[in-house]
């Protein structure tokens, strides 16, 4: 039981479990009449990033640029659908929770599929829920042989760690 002072329309109950089921019934004070007690409502719960399904919202494609020299040099990503062979592809997606909330610490699988396969595994998500894993596509040779098939591509999202959602968002991209 609480006493949350007089004025109060608000009330946050602190010190939950993840995963624990808490009923709550609630009365008014005004001038020491007493209402009778509201319906019960019961909500069980469950801290962002903790538990309940995790997601991916996004899935880009793209690579880092290098700008300026010495103390000016900045490395950027670029989101691109159009690579070349030899380029090394860079997946990032945005790890979230039932919430929409970012999730750290998360790690995704993505198949790379088309004319050629590759299955990658992203680092852990930051704070902002962004992960990334790179495909370092091979270039031909001085005659133009050899190399990464060219053609168009899809990155696949085919698992999150914890309890994934089951969406298997995608992108697709292009090899020349």
């Amino acid at each position: 039981m609480a006493n949350v002072g007089s004025t109060t329309t608000s009330y946050t109950d602190g010190n939950l479990t993840d995963g624990q089921t808490y009923c709550h019934k609630v009365t008014s004070v005004v001038g020491g009449a007493e209402s009778s007690f509201s319906n019960i409502l019961c909500a069980t719960a469950d801290a962002p990033g903790q538990t309940g399904a995790v997601g991916v919202d996004s899935v880009t494609t793209g690579v880092y640029e290098t700008t300026g020299k010495g103390k000016n040099k900045t490395t950027t990503f670029v989101a691109s659908d159009t690579f070349s062979r030899g380029d090394t592809v860079v997946v990032r997606v945005v790890v979230v929770d039932s919430n929409g909330l970012p999730v750290s610490g998360a790690t995704v699988d993505v198949s790379v599929t088309g004319p050629e396969t590759a299955t990658l595994t992203t680092g852990q998500s930051d704070a902002d829920g962004v992960a990334e894993a790179s495909w370092a596509t091979s270039a031909s040779n001085k005659r133009g042989n050899g190399g990464s098939s060219t053609g168009t591509y899809t990155a696949t999202v085919t698992g999150v760690t914890g309890t994934w959602d089951g969406v298997a968002p995608s992108t697709t991209f292009t090899l020349n």
